[in-house]
């Protein structure tokens, strides 16, 4: 959609849409305002217009769509206002809008909003039809919960028999001869059964506007106990009277007629028992009676609504039947990414790789209600799970299980709640000081202050016993000795606050809950003592936690306290372990730049200097990296501020040059350049390779949409304009060799290296042909290129570490722009002042540690100058020449070949003695590799 969308538009759009098996609107321009906003499009791609950017749209909709497709598609049409009546298929009076509702299969029937809200208007339905049309009418306007409503149910039992699958609804449950006359809805607060009672309730009231008048299909009356009012009697007569609000029983029939002739009741919170003061089992009680009571005039079926804990008292059906029971299961990590779709494609993928890098995430966003307070909240912090968001989440549960807490008031004080109430929908808000005046949070953050304790846990968890000790310490520190410690641990599980396992253990429902509680109610020293002790070892075990959980949780914790304490803990930590207080300060999002910010990056500096090993010197740089700080660059006019002058003069080069600690019978001709004495002028060269950090000012600044910064041939590589007819004639080259050997198939399958799936793709492989391998590259291979390979669309992890996943054309563009930059010739080395500038720096200070090579078993580039900052010698030379990564040259690898040119400096993928400076590496110049980067040159 690119233009604003009329009324003519949206008729148009929900035709289209009746005909689509995954509802995905792509939205650009001016197609954001008009009518949109009106419609139930389902998860959105923002589109910026440009033909590039087809491809991101392809690839996001392809993402999407499996976890899309998982969810039935929805059997209760969405009834959609569109303003213009004089617009083909849209209803005006309510016969029409029945019979398109009677006509079959349409998800989307539009009519006028004036019919919309006189249908939807509270006055008593006068018939069958049009109570069925306004509850239809209803569920159309619940937009943000009808995919919650499509979650499956696991069927715990049919009366007596056993669990069939579990992917019924319970419009199919009401159909099976098997269910008895009395079905219980179970699960978890906000686990979604509200939503899934009205979605029975709309599907029933569908089944009675296409069922003829004589057929008796199950109509439903949808009666939610919340709002029964305190004080009133529990009775069948208030069923009643909500029956007599909603219908005219002298133009259709009363309530008692309505059972009689088979209708079926929707009691929605058995145990909501709210703000009445009567005990829980009181009031359960008095339900169940009305249960009886609506079996005793004739209900074909009652259905009810009940917590998993709460079944204090059994209920049966009409025939004393046990009730036919099923249990909303908590949302799995695909139904969540397919909920956040909801609000827009780019929501999903930010929760698909928040839930990847934390998987804790998807058992934390397992109950629907948390999670849409979640992306309430907004797109961005969802993936960072900070303290704020989780705050918001306790305080919205919180808020929404008050009435439900049936014990001592002073647990949550009146006073705590209305200011939990003042600051919701604040934008803003920081609900931690108010949840600290709350004492079930105080009580549950002396439990949490246990748990982090790593000689009091078992994996972080407490059992039965040990959390009722807890938790029975901090009732009595708050002097509430009288309240039982199960009632308190049974409120945090209502509140998605603990979890309680198999083996009857409680954990708090994220490890983050656990360390900002933890570090709520405490001052800053004995928040540190906490962190402190995460590394203790558990009594009897001499090994102690094991090495990463122990520092993840560190970390965790000293993350939280930041995030609640601010600077005033940062700079006390810093104090005693710089990188944890950078890494905190970090991911709590202070300021890099405050007093306190220059304070740790000072410190962390002090500790680089007298780093006593290269783990060290890394933790320390990747900690300076998150504080934002960068290596200086050379500036207009002062190339000395961060480059190094190499003079001029002879220079012997080759494989004569000598290298402590490597293998120099590996330095043969076939890989080495020749002995050579070459005489070369004065030239700088950078202090550093480039970094992430300083090639994403290259990238911000527009580098790869500058025609002017490549060559022909690079803009065309950029531009992928060769990609794709190198990738058909890769391909076309591979499916003929199937053709000709189609037993290699059946040998990959026979060996079990390809599964019959694989197998059969490779069969379809097979039959394509070139006008489908070249329409697929076409597809795929267009987009042009924007960045380097390996940085995610959030950019590079670490500013410190060396660029790479560059081509030779985006390390000579890069050249071309830092020329800009310095007003001077900067340019990629030639191998010979490489190897020069290599020999200068031996003899300034020999190589007489270790670099990043294989042999260091580190697995990756490391922030540059990491492995030289080890013992120093405070000579000032070219860090990460040798190691790290590769560094790409302007010399053609071999005279005539300019495909390939020189890479030197060998890298963390190969051997030590790769980085001997005569070792000639060479790269595709079209090849973007993780080992492969940049350093620049500026002659005189």
């Amino acid at each position: 959609m690119r233009q604003p969308l009329t009324a003519r538009g949206a008729a148009e759009w929900l035709r289209l849409a009746n005909l689509a098996a995954v509802d995905v609107a792509v939205v650009t321009g001016d197609a954001r305002d008009g009518q949109l906003a009106d419609l139930p499009i389902g998860p959105r791609i923002d589109w910026n217009g440009d033909v590039t950017d087809i491809r991101r749209v392809a690839r996001w909709i392809a993402d999407v769509e499996p976890y899309l497709a998982e969810f039935p598609r929805s059997v209760v049409p969405t009834v959609v206002p569109i303003a213009d009546a004089d617009v083909g298929g849209v209803c005006t009076t309510s016969s029409e809008l029945v019979r398109l509702l009677q006509a079959g299969p349409a998800r989307f029937v539009a009519a006028t909003p004036a019919l919309i809200a006189d249908i939807r208007d509270n006055r008593p339905a006068r018939s069958r039809e049009a109570f069925a049309l306004r509850t239809v009418v209803n569920w159309s306007f619940e937009r943000r919960g009808r995919i919650v409503a499509e979650l499956p149910l696991r069927i715990l039992g049919l009366g007596a028999n056993t669990s069939p699958p579990m992917s019924h609804s319970l419009h199919d449950l009401l159909s099976d001869p098997r269910t008895t006359s009395l079905v219980m809805v179970i699960g978890e607060p906000g686990s979604g059964k509200t939503l899934q009672l009205r979605q029975l309730d709309a599907q029933c009231a569908l089944d009675v506007l296409r069922s003829p008048e004589s057929s008796r299909p199950l109509a439903t009356f949808y009666a939610p106990l919340f709002d029964h009012p305190p004080g009133r009697a529990i009775d069948l007569d208030w069923v009643e009277e909500c029956w007599n609000r909603a219908v005219d029983s002298t133009a259709w029939c009363s309530f008692p007629e309505f059972l009689a002739d088979g209708g079926a009741v929707i009691l929605d919170g058995y145990n909501e028992v709210g703000a009445h003061s009567q005990p829980l089992t009181q009031w359960m009680l008095e339900w169940r009676a009305v249960v009886a009571g609506c079996f005793q005039l004739g209900a074909r079926r009652v259905v009810v609504s009940c917590r998993t804990r709460d079944q204090l008292i059994p209920l049966h059906s009409a025939r004393g039947e046990e009730p036919t029971a099923v249990e909303l299961a908590p949302v799995t990590a695909r139904q969540i990414v397919a909920i956040a779709a909801g609000r827009g494609v780019d929501v999903a993928r930010d929760v698909r790789a928040a839930i990847s890098e934390d998987p804790e995430l998807a058992q934390f966003y397992s109950s629907p209600f948390r999670l849409q307070t979640y992306l309430d909240a907004g797109t961005a912090p969802i993936a960072r799970t900070d303290a704020r968001l989780f705050g918001n989440a306790i305080a919205a549960a919180i808020l929404r299980e008050r009435d439900q807490l049936h014990f001592h008031p002073r647990l949550l004080p009146e006073r705590a709640i209305a200011a939990l109430v003042a600051t919701q929908g604040r934008s803003g808000a920081d609900p931690w000081p108010l949840l600290a005046d709350v004492p079930l949070i105080r009580v549950l953050a002396g439990l949490a202050r246990t748990m982090s304790r790593p000689a009091d846990t078992v994996g972080g968890k407490l059992d039965r016993v040990r959390a009722r000790a807890a938790i029975a310490d901090g009732l009595r520190e708050e002097g509430l000795d009288e309240l039982a410690p199960a009632e308190v641990l049974e409120v945090a599980i209502d509140l998605h606050m603990l979890v309680e396992d198999e083996r009857r253990s409680y954990g708090f429902s994220h490890r983050i809950v656990r360390q900002l509680l933890a570090a709520l109610t405490m001052d800053t020293d004995r928040v540190l003592e906490l962190v402190h002790a995460a590394t203790e070892p558990r009594a009897g075990d001499a090994e102690g936690p094991e090495p990463r959980d122990a520092a993840g949780d560190t970390e965790g914790m000293a993350s939280a306290a930041a995030q609640l304490h601010g600077e005033d803990f940062t700079v006390k930590l810093a104090a005693a372990d710089p990188v944890l207080a950078a890494r905190a300060h970090t991911a709590a999002r202070l300021d890099g730049d405050s007093e306190t910010g220059r304070s740790i990056r000072l410190a962390l500096r002090g500790l680089l200097s007298r780093a006593g090993s290269v783990v060290a010197a890394i933790d320390a740089m990747e900690a300076l990296a998150g504080m934002g700080w960068k290596y200086p660059a050379p500036r207009r006019g002062d190339l000395a501020s961060a480059m190094h002058r190499v003079p001029a003069g002879e220079w012997q080069l080759g494989p004569g040059i000598a290298v402590p600690d490597v293998d120099m019978t590996k330095i043969s001709p076939e890989v080495a350049s020749e002995r050579r004495t070459i005489e070369l002028k004065p030239f700088w060269i950078a202090d550093v390779p480039v970094t992430n950090a300083e090639y994403a000012e290259f990238v911000a600044d527009g580098g790869y949409h500058q025609r002017d910064l490549w060559t022909d041939a690079g803009w065309d590589w950029r531009s992928r304009r060769d990609t794709v007819e190198q990738f058909v004639l890769n391909w076309i080259r591979k499916r003929d060799t199937l053709r000709e050997h189609p037993e290699r198939i059946v040998r990959l399958l026979r060996d079990q290296l390809a599964s019959p799936a694989q197998a059969a793709a490779l069969v379809r492989f097979m039959e394509l042909g070139d006008d489908d391998l070249a329409r697929y590259a076409g597809e795929n291979f267009r987009r042009p290129i924007e960045a380097p390979r390996f940085w995610s669309y959030r950019g590079p992890t670490s500013g410190l570490h060396p660029v790479i996943g560059i081509s030779w054309h985006e390390a000579n563009a890069f050249c071309e722009w830092k020329s800009r930059e310095l007003d001077a010739p900067v340019r990629l080395p030639s191998e010979d002042e490489w190897e020069a500038a290599c020999v200068w720096r031996l003899g300034r200070a020999p190589l007489d540690g270790p670099i990043n090579s294989i042999e260091s078993g580190v697995g990756g580039t490391t922030p540059v100058g990491a492995f030289e900052a080890v013992g120093r010698s405070g000579v000032e030379i070219p860090k990460d020449l040798m190691g790290n990564c590769f560094e790409w040259t302007f010399d053609y690898y071999r005279p005539g070949d300019h495909v390939r040119r020189v890479v030197k400096g060998g890298s963390w993928r190969q051997e030590k003695w790769r980085a001997h400076p005569a070792y000639r590496g060479r790269g595709d110049v079209n090849i973007r590799t993780d080992d492969v980067g940049l350093r620049y040159v500026v002659g005189e």
